[in-house]
């Protein structure tokens, strides 16, 4: 974790994320770790007095996943109307919340890829594209900075990192692709 302060810029704690593959965990073992790396975010930001963090990197879970959902870990939301309620009640505990914006990119609309990561096993149930690079922000954070640009990236201006299929050329790049953001503050 690493504070962040620029004279332009409010404040704020930087987390970044690499969590454990599917492939080497159960969901149940990433949900846990997922509250530990919260509890962690949390903690850091107590400690240098901010409640501004943005945690991005690559989480190894989708924003429809129980540890980037469940109010006592990640509690990421798509909507940052919701978000900035800062958080909810559940059976008379508070849980603050996150804004994740990667929802927007689950599915083929608006055109780019649709997701960060493709992995297509033989299983009656797979969801193909997975978006497990993620960016998200708390709510003290979404009121000093608006997300201008979110994008995943395809390219690096000169070559594509995606086969003519569509599908990642991870043999000669990266099986994930990166995500790029951009924020402003609103001071």
């Amino acid at each position: 974790m690493f504070l962040v302060d620029y004279p332009l810029f409010p404040g704020f704690v930087l987390g970044t994320i690499h969590g454990e593959s599917k492939a080497n965990a159960s969901a149940e073992t990433l949900a846990e770790e997922a509250k530990q790396m919260m509890s962690e975010a949390r903690r850091e930001c107590l400690r240098v007095g901010r409640q501004q963090l943005l945690l991005v990197g690559d989480f190894n879970m989708n924003p429809f996943d129980k540890g980037m959902m469940y109010a006592g870990y990640f509690h990421a939301v798509m909507d940052k109307r919701v978000a900035s309620r800062g958080s909810r009640k559940i059976q008379s505990e508070e849980y603050p919340m996150m804004y994740s914006p990667m929802w927007s990119f689950l599915g083929d609309y608006p055109s780019g890829p649709s997701g960060t990561f493709y992995h297509s096993p033989a299983e009656h149930e797979t969801a193909h594209w997975h978006v497990i690079d993620q960016f998200l922000m708390s709510p003290a954070l979404l009121k000093l900075a608006e997300i201008t640009e979110l994008e995943i990236v395809s390219n690096d201006g000169v070559e594509s990192f995606l086969r003519k299929s569509g599908l990642i050329r991870g043999d000669e790049f990266s099986d994930h692709l990166p995500i790029r953001v951009k924020l402003q503050s609103n001071r």
